[in-house]
């Protein structure tokens, strides 16, 4: 298997920003990208935002970044490259796409 972990750390990253990206990604029938494993983001305690995902592929992370580098930079987060590893394990259990309110 060829999956990797993608991780972003926007030092300045907002939840405003983020959701406006996902808003994007919706209008633009991106909201479930092929490839994609799993996602979440999440404020950092210190300030600033989270992204870690599972990706099936290099590959399928790349063609969905022609898609999502725009929409980053349309929402001013600042340019930064993600982290990119190789998991050694994964567990998984399917969830529905759903914000933490959703489930208080």
């Amino acid at each position: 298997m060829n999956r990797i972990i993608v991780n972003f750390d926007f030092p300045q990253g907002t939840q405003e920003q983020y959701d406006a990206v996902w808003d994007d990604l919706k209008a633009s029938g991106y909201e479930h990208p092929p490839g994609l494993i799993f996602h979440t983001g999440a404020p950092k305690p210190d300030g600033g935002w989270f992204v870690l995902d599972l990706w099936e592929s290099q590959q399928a992370f790349d063609d969905f970044g022609k898609v999502l580098m725009p929409m980053i930079q349309k929402q001013n987060f600042e340019a930064v490259q993600p982290e990119i590893m190789k998991p050694h394990f994964i567990l998984q259990k399917v969830y529905q796409t759903q914000r933490e309110e959703v489930l208080s």
